[in-house]
């Protein structure tokens, strides 16, 4: 998986920090460290607080893509992090392009509904008389 910068004065990693921090993903002094750096900036943060940053914060988020193995720009880390793939491999899971060959990655359909009177569309059994 490729490195993304870590310039923790980056705009696009403080836009994704930003997100972490709406969306309460955050806890603890993990959450205090992020605020930190989205008011006061990155050269206010100790030492500890970097390494808390990227352990903490950064770190646990960074994931590839389960379908091509590409790592997301920052705007886009949260949503392969929530579905396991980027915007292209999502797009054609949503139809645009679907593979002939189902990946181990692709959810199967959902089965169809079955009827109280059949099973697997046979039709029901007339009741036997005892």
């Amino acid at each position: 998986m490729a490195r993304l910068a870590r310039d923790h004065g980056d705009p696009a990693l403080l836009a994704f920090i930003g997100q972490l921090v709406e969306d309460n993903s955050l806890e603890g002094e993990a959450a205090v460290v992020a605020r930190k750096l989205l008011e006061k900036g990155a050269t206010k943060l100790t030492a500890d607080e970097r390494v808390l940053l990227e352990q903490e914060v950064i770190e646990p988020y960074i994931t590839a893509c389960e379908a091509c193995d590409s790592t997301p720009s920052w705007a886009e880390m949260l949503h392969v992090y929530d579905t396991g793939l980027c915007a292209k491999c999502f797009n054609k899971l949503e139809g645009v392009e679907v593979p002939a060959v189902r990946p181990d990655w692709m959810p199967l359909p959902a089965p169809p509904e079955e009827d109280d009177d059949t099973i697997a569309g046979l039709p029901a059994l007339a009741p036997v008389d005892a």
